[in-house]
């Protein structure tokens, strides 16, 4: 089972990839629910919006 998810990134063309996989069928629907979870989670940081 492999999962990806692009993010977007404001203000630039950027999309950056995450690609997470396993090799257990069995438990897929709860893997995509944490992949989803971790993905979803990230933060931006270092970068200040101007005002």
């Amino acid at each position: 089972m492999a999962f990806d998810h692009h993010l977007p990134l404001p203000h630039t063309d950027g999309m950056p990839l995450l690609s997470f996989n396993t090799p257990l069928p069995a438990l897929a629907d709860a893997l995509t629910r944490l992949f989803d979870a971790v993905a979803r989670s990230l933060v931006r940081v270092g970068e200040e919006e101007s005002s």
